[in-house]
């Protein structure tokens, strides 16, 4: 019996069937010998904890202590090497480093009993239980439990326990799941990481204090309250806000550098103004719960960031893009990799571009082309080129169907191969039963050619006909659809027939592909037409080193730029109807907002600057009299010490500016259109009528 059939894989364990009879041979020849004596009242210990949080009667020294006092009052040794310990481990976790080696060392005949504190310590799945004892039982090794004080064997007794203990792990989740929403209802705080500015309780606090609720942090609280406040001004991005906690010397909760992305789901976590969120399932929209923990900032703080968020276009991460929308964004998001480090890039996007980006060192790898990106629509269209130029060969579909038709020869092979299984499992049951019949060399020589054979003849058992068939229609017909299809087809398309695609980030060309393993067949005859070169799972495409992506660059570069200016004006037109002073050159009279000023609202709005005002003031008064020019007020701002607002002295041309400028009268002009300010006006409409009058008389005369 192989212990692949137990849930354990023969990559992992290496302990095919004649493995076994080996162990099982090599502990009868030794029967009679002082080692075999000493092996057989030697015993391994198995010791295992589910989490680092388990009640003292649980832990591993409790275990330990009762495991080694048992051994003693039986008489076994335990060693050091014999002590097999996985911590934070589940039971149902098959790849547990510590039991592997536990069931190596246990074919190596290094000792006959297995001692465990109790049975669920061992496995919790009934069926990988009873094949793991089944298995133990064929080559001598017992296992005793002492909470059961019972020997595990295959009996009635020990498969109900079995049985009780899978069900009891299988509603284990199920009860962590109500547990946390019941927390959640109550205000507990549920989740892994506390988020930053908060901390749970420690040593110190009062003793009667519930630990389960959060505490406000003495240095970080501070710092998130001042991240919101400083957003909430208008005047700062994520990334300043990051590097400002940088600079700080804050680091995240994932131990590194705070980044733009870290910023975005901090300040818009509910956690501060002390809401509890509950997710319960995939479908179900977050719930939200009053916590019990202290709020760091106020309701009023956190929607005015919301809405300035929700002003500049940025996407809360959790709702405004759902996943259907992406894949019409990102074509090939989650299957693009890099080819140097052969993993994933992410999905990188700035106010005008979208790129992939590789992301190594921030997630602790290393890389050569770290931080290096492609624009992400010449991916797509690179990958569209290369999936739209893919060439079938000529006849390749009634060679692949022949493969498949070749239905007497599959049976034929089929039952030969059934026939030497059967053949190879009499012989080892006969040796295992009683193992005098022959000896293990004959045995070994044996099975081994019995192997090969079955590895020869599945080499020529051809694919199922009527799969074949199915992947082929699937293929042409995704193929020749690609051509014509939408953005949102296209995602479909690739990720239904590729698992990888590879880009050099530094030549910008596709290097290599991995198709799924059920299309993988189909792309092999599609290889030498293509001119792919097969490596393992990844077929490699033809270098074709070229300038394109320069090309694509510039063009792209003027189609922003065009695309920057139309934002621009679009940005300028509704500031100017929202009553906003649009030009980048203030007027004399007024001054912009400096710092952070808590008594302006938008550094767009201006703000008298009293002693010019006075002087426009004047300036208009005396023109309205009709008794003075524009070089007499020139003169006279000069004479005073004024200058424009581009540093310059007063002439007859910035007079005349002036005085027909409505930003004088509160108003605010773009494109010949007129719209009312917000700012204050610093001379009443009647003299600025006055003044316009004046100026009407004299250019007639």
């Amino acid at each position: 019996m192989n212990l692949a059939d137990h849930g354990h894989s023969n990559d992992s364990l290496n302990l095919p069937v004649n493995k076994k009879a080996k162990a099982i041979q090599k502990r009868r020849a030794a029967e009679n010998t002082v080692e075999a004596k000493q092996q057989q009242r030697s015993a391994a210990i198995y010791l295992r904890v589910s989490s680092e949080m388990q009640l003292d009667g649980f832990s591993i020294e409790a275990q330990k202590n009762a495991c080694l006092k048992y051994a003693k009052d039986q008489g076994y040794e335990v060693t050091e090497d014999h002590m097999y310990i996985d911590e934070a481990y589940s039971a149902k976790n098959e790849e547990r480093p510590a039991f592997k080696r536990m069931i190596v060392a246990a074919h190596s005949c290094e000792f006959s009993l297995i001692i465990i504190h109790k049975m669920d310590r061992f496995e919790r799945n009934f069926r990988a239980m009873t094949n793991t004892l089944e298995d133990l039982t064929h080559i001598g090794v017992r296992v005793f439990s002492i909470s059961e004080n019972l020997e595990l064997a295959n009996t009635l007794t020990v498969n109900l326990f079995g049985i009780i203990n899978e069900h009891y792990l299988q509603n284990l989740s199920w009860e962590t799941a109500k547990g946390k929403h019941q927390a959640a209802k109550e205000g507990y705080f549920i989740g892994s990481k506390v988020p930053f500015g908060y901390r749970k309780w420690k040593l110190g606090d009062p003793i009667e204090m519930d630990k389960r609720i959060l505490l406000p942090d003495e240095k970080e609280a501070p710092a998130i309250k001042k991240c919101f406040e400083i957003y909430a001004s208008g005047n700062c991005s994520f990334s300043e806000l990051a590097d400002y906690l940088n600079g700080k010397g804050f680091i995240s909760r994932s131990g590194r550098p705070f980044r733009e992305d870290t910023l975005r789901g901090m300040l818009e976590n509910p956690i501060y103004i002390g809401i509890i969120e509950y997710q319960g399932t995939k479908k179900d929209n977050y719930l939200t719960y009053p916590g019990k923990h202290q709020p760091l900032i106020s309701s009023e703080l956190f929607y005015k960031v919301a809405a300035i968020r929700e002003k500049r276009g940025l996407r809360q991460s959790r709702t405004k893009y759902d996943a259907e929308s992406l894949k019409s964004r990102y074509m090939v998001q989650n299957l693009i990799c890099c080819e140097t480090c052969r993993r994933r890039l992410r999905v990188f996007t700035t106010e005008w571009n979208c790129n992939y980006k590789d992301y190594s060192e921030e997630r602790g790898f290393e890389c050569k082309d770290n931080g290096k990106q492609i624009l992400a629509p010449f991916l797509d269209n690179l990958v569209s080129e290369f999936v739209s130029s893919i060439t079938l060969p000529r006849h390749w579909v009634d060679k692949v169907i022949a493969k498949g038709s070749e239905t007497d020869t599959c049976r034929e092979i089929k039952e030969q191969i059934t026939k030497i299984r059967n053949r190879m499992e009499r012989r080892c049951d006969a040796y295992t039963v009683s193992g005098i019949h022959q000896n293990f060399e004959k045995y070994e020589r044996d099975q081994r050619a019995d192997q090969q054979m079955i590895d020869e003849l599945t080499q020529k058992l051809p694919k199922d006909s009527a799969a074949i068939n199915t992947q082929i229609t699937l293929t042409t017909s995704l193929i020749d659809l690609f051509i014509r299809a939408t953005k949102r087809e296209r995602y479909d398309i690739v990720h239904y027939l590729f698992s990888n695609i590879y880009v050099d980030l530094e030549s910008h060309c596709l290097t290599a592909f991995e198709p799924k393993p059920e299309f993988d067949f189909l792309f092999t005859s599609f290889a030498g037409e293509n001119g792919w070169k097969k490596d393992g799972s990844r077929y490699l495409l033809p270098v074709t080193l070229s300038s394109s992506y320069n090309s694509y660059l510039v063009k792209r570069s003027e189609k922003t730029q065009m695309k920057k200016e139309e934002t621009v004006k679009s940005h300028r037109k509704q500031a100017a109807v929202d009553g906003f002073f649009t030009n980048s050159s203030v007027p004399f009279g007024y001054k912009k907002k400096l710092g952070s000023d808590p008594t302006i609202p938008d550094s767009r709005i201006l703000i008298v600057d009293s002693p010019t005002a006075k002087a426009v003031r004047k300036c208009f008064e005396l023109y309205s009299t009709g008794e003075f020019t524009y070089d007499d007020l020139a003169k006279m701002l000069n004479k005073r010490g004024y200058h424009t607002s581009s540093g310059k002295t007063f002439n007859k041309q910035s007079i005349g500016y002036m005085l027909k400028n409505r930003v004088y009268i509160g108003q605010i002009v773009y494109k010949n259109e007129t719209y009312s300010g917000r700012h204050e006006a610093i001379i009443p409409k009647q003299l600025w009528d006055k003044v316009q009058s004046v100026k009407h008389v004299k250019k007639q005369i």
